[in-house]
């Protein structure tokens, strides 16, 4: 493994980490939304950042940053 393999390997582990929990679905007006912890900012996700959703059965969709 090369050190910038290294690098992103240890990149994603943090990000597993912080990321990797469970979470609620809570009401935001007339809307749902999923409340995503602060250390995700360290990653480049910014509150106001597009993101992309895609179904991935009937009970999990996929979350797509940038």
């Amino acid at each position: 493994m090369t050190k910038e393999q290294a690098k992103k390997y240890a990149d994603l582990q943090r990000l597993h980490d912080a990321i990797s929990s469970e979470r609620k679905i809570t009401r935001i007006g007339n809307s749902m939304g999923l409340i995503l912890p602060e250390r995700l900012q360290e990653f480049g996700i910014k509150i106001g950042k597009k993101i992309r959703t895609e179904v991935i059965d009937d009970k999990s969709f996929k979350v797509v940053f940038g």
